[in-house]
């Protein structure tokens, strides 16, 4: 949610012709609270949105995961 957040501040203003979103470790963390794996889904797909509607493109993007050792 936070990357979401600060997409515009941190990327739209910017004006980037490509965009790596790397994303998940804090939601998955439930570092922010708890939040629905659709969540962080509709998240990730917003922010590739707001790149398509300025004229950038998401060259790819990670999804980070957490292992319990």
């Amino acid at each position: 949610m936070q990357e979401l957040v600060r997409m515009r501040k941190d990327v739209v203003n910017l004006h980037p012709k490509y965009v790596l979103i790397i994303a998940g470790t804090n939601d998955i963390a439930k570092n922010n609270g708890f939040i629905e794996v659709d969540d962080i889904y509709g998240n990730i797909v917003s922010m590739c949105s707001i790149c398509c509607r300025m004229s950038f493109f998401p060259s790819g993007w990670w999804i980070s995961t957490l292992c319990s050792a």
